[in-house]
C-alpha cells in the first residue's frame, strides 16, 4: 500500500506516491484563523509587551529611531506594522527626520541591489518616501561599528546607522531554521545587520559538536539549548535591540495569523 502526497517543485505541484512501510510520520500544516486587527494586536502589545518596557517608556521626543526589518518575502508584515509603531512615535514626539527604516538582508543583497529591488521599498509600506531608507550592506566596512562581544566570542559588528539610534526596534517573523531552531528574536540583528565576520562566526556554531546543545553556560530559562540562537541573542542584546515585533504566518494561505512583541529574548 502507497500513500499520495501533493507537494511543490520547482513551482510546480507534484503528485507523489510512498509507501506506507517507508513512512515514519507525517508533519502536516495547520491553520490558524487571520487576525482580523493586526494594527489593534500590535497596538495593545506597545502597551502590555512581553518582559520589556512600553514603547512609550522606550522613546524620548529628541530620540534617533531605528526601525528595522527582515527581508519582504519573510513575511515580517512591516508594511502593516511599522505604521502602527511610527504612529506611536509621532505621539511621543519624535521627528519625521529621526525615524530611520532599516532592510536588514544579512549577506542576501548588497546596498546597491537593494536600492533598485521593488520589493525593499514595498517593505514598509506607507512609510516609504516619508523617512530615510537605510540599505544594510555586510560587507562596507565603513558603515559598520562595533559595538562589543557575544558570550561567545562573537565580536558584533552592526551597521553604523543603527548603532547611532538611540532606540532600536525590529520587525520579523517566527518560524522553523535550521541551525538556529526559529527564525525571529535576535536574528535581526546578527545576521540581519552584521557585518560579515559578526555573521561568520555566528553561523560557524554549527561546525561544533553538540552546537544544538547546552553546553556553555547561561541558565536554561534564559538561553535555549543551541549555540546558534544563543549567539543570536546575545549579539542583540549587545547592539542594545529594544524591542522586537516578530508575526507568526500560515504556512498555507501565507495569512497573518499572530503577532508577539517585547523583550529580544522573552517574546
Amino acid at each position: 500500500m502507497s500513500r499520495k502526497f501533493s507537494t511543490v517543485y520547482a513551482g510546480e505541484e507534484l503528485q507523489i506516491e510512498i509507501p506506507e512501510g517507508n513512512l515514519l510520520n507525517v508533519i502536516e500544516p495547520h491553520e490558524k484563523p487571520p487576525l482580523k486587527n493586526p494594527e489593534g494586536k500590535l497596538r495593545a502589545l506597545l502597551d502590555n509587551p512581553i518582559g520589556g518596557d512600553k514603547l512609550v517608556d522606550l522613546v524620548k521626543p529628541s530620540d534617533k529611531v531605528a526601525l528595522i526589518s527582515s527581508e519582504y518575502m519573510r513575511m515580517p508584515y512591516t508594511w502593516i506594522l511599522a505604521p502602527v509603531v511610527v504612529d506611536v512615535l509621532k505621539e511621543v514626539g519624535v521627528k519625521d527626520e529621526n525615524i530611520y527604516l532599516v532592510n536588514a538582508p544579512g549577506t542576501h543583497q548588497t546596498e546597491e541591489q537593494q536600492l533598485v529591488n521593488p520589493l525593499v521599498h514595498k517593505l514598509f509600506g506607507p512609510l516609504s518616501g516619508q523617512h530615510q531608507l537605510v540599505c544594510h550592506d555586510c560587507d562596507k566596512r565603513d558603515k559598520l561599528s562595533y559595538v562589543g562581544d557575544t558570550d561567545l566570542g562573537t565580536p558584533v559588528w552592526i551597521n553604523k546607522t543603527v548603532a547611532e539610534c538611540d532606540v532600536k526596534i525590529g520587525f520579523g517573523e517566527v518560524k522553523p531554521h535550521h541551525s538556529g531552531g526559529h527564525c525571529g528574536g535576535g536574528k535581526i540583528i546578527n545576521p540581519g545587520i552584521c557585518g560579515r565576520a559578526s555573521i561568520s562566526s555566528m553561523h560557524r556554531r554549527v561546525m561544533y559538536d553538540g552546537f544544538r546543545e547546552h553546553s556553555i553556560g547561561g541558565p536554561d530559562e534564559i538561553y535555549p539549548q543551541n549555540m546558534v540562537r544563543r549567539d543570536m541573542n546575545d549579539s542583540a542584546v549587545v547592539a542594545g535591540l529594544d524591542m522586537k515585533i516578530d508575526t507568526v504566518t500560515n504556512p498555507v494561505s501565507r495569512t497573518l495569523a499572530d503577532i508577539y512583541a517585547g523583550d529580544v529574548i522573552e517574546e
